[in-house]
C-alpha cells in the first residue's frame, strides 16, 4: 500500500508548523522585532498554523485510510491461514502430513495475526497522533512551565513534573498499573514508533497509554504520575470523525519536530 505521498505531505506540514510557532513566539517576546516577510505581504501566524494543522490531520487521516484498507487484506489472510492450519491439523492427526508441515502452517497463521495486530496498533497510534496534533498549536506556543505545575483545560490536562523521566522508568509505571488493576498497562506507543517515524513526530522519550483520563484507571494513573513527579499530558477528547484517541502521553511534550 503506497503511503509515501501522505508521509511527504505530513513532513512538509510539520516543518512549516514548527517554523510558524517559532516565529510567533519570537514576535511575542520582542514586540520591536519583525520576522522576515515577502514585500507587500503580511504574515498571519495564527491562521497559517490553523491551516497547517488542518493539513496535518488530513494527511494523517489519509494514512489511516491506507492502513484500514491494508487491515482488511491482513484479516482475510488470517482467515485463510487459520483454515489452512485447521486442515493441516486434521491431516497430521491422520498421519498424512509431517510435523514440520504442521508447525509451518501454525507459524504462517501466527505471522498473519502479528500483521493484523501491528496494523491495529498503528491505527491507534495514528488516532493519538491526530488528537495531539489537534492541540499542537497551543502546545507549541506554550512557554516552559515551572516544575510541578498543573494546567487543566477542557480538552487536556498537562503536568510539568520535576522528575527527569526517561523510557527506562516505564517499567515502574507498568508495575503500579498491573498491581492496581491486575492487567497490563495498555501502552499504544513506546518511544519512537513506526507511525511517529513516518509522520516525522518526535516521540523518542515518551509513551502513550490508551486509557481515558476521566476513567477510574486514568484517574489512578494521573494521581500516581503526579505523586512521582512524572510529566504528562492527558488528552480527554477524541476528534469527531477522525480519531477516537483519548489517551495519556507520559513524558515531556513531543511537539518539537525534527524534520530531516
Amino acid at each position: 500500500m503506497m503511503v509515501n505521498k501522505y508521509i511527504n505531505t505530513v513532513l512538509i506540514v510539520l516543518a512549516f508548523l514548527t517554523a510558524g510557532a517559532r516565529v510567533e513566539a519570537q514576535g511575542r517576546r520582542s514586540p520591536s522585532s519583525k520576522s522576515p516577510s515577502l514585500p507587500g505581504k503580511q504574515a498571519d501566524p495564527p491562521d497559517n498554523l490553523a491551516q497547517l494543522r488542518a493539513g496535518l490531520i488530513k494527511a494523517t487521516n489519509d494514512y489511516k485510510k491506507s492502513l484500514t484498507e491494508l487491515l482488511v487484506f491482513y484479516e482475510a489472510s488470517v482467515r485463510k491461514a487459520a483454515e489452512r492450519s485447521e486442515q493441516v491439523k486434521k491431516l497430521y492427526a491422520e498421519g498424512l502430513v509431517s510435523k514440520r508441515e504442521l508447525e509451518g502452517s501454525e507459524e504462517a497463521e501466527t505471522a498473519a495475526r502479528v500483521k493484523v495486530d501491528e496494523a491495529r496498533k498503528q491505527l491507534t497510534e495514528a488516532d493519538h497522533f491526530i488528537v495531539e496534533s489537534n492541540h499542537m498549536e497551543e502546545l507549541a506556543r506554550a512557554v516552559s512551565l515551572p516544575p510541578k505545575t498543573l494546567v487543566t483545560k477542557t480538552a487536556y490536562i498537562r503536568y510539568s513534573g520535576a522528575t527527569n523521566w526517561t523510557l527506562s522508568d516505564a517499567g515502574k509505571i507498568a508495575n503500579f498499573f498491573a498491581a492496581r488493576f491486575s492487567r497490563t498497562l495498555p501502552v499504544s506507543a513506546f518511544g519512537q514508533s513506526t507511525v511517529h517515524d513516518r509522520m516525522g513526530f518526535n516521540h523518542r522519550n515518551a509513551i502513550d497509554v490508551a486509557v481515558h483520563p476521566d476513567s477510574v484507571e486514568g484517574q489512578a494513573l494521573i494521581a500516581h504520575l503526579r505523586e512521582r513527579g512524572v510529566p504528562f499530558i492527558a488528552f480527554r477528547r477524541a476528534v469527531p470523525g477522525s480519531a477516537t484517541g483519548a489517551h495519556i502521553h507520559i513524558g515531556r511534550p513531543s511537539h518539537k519536530i525534527a524534520v530531516q
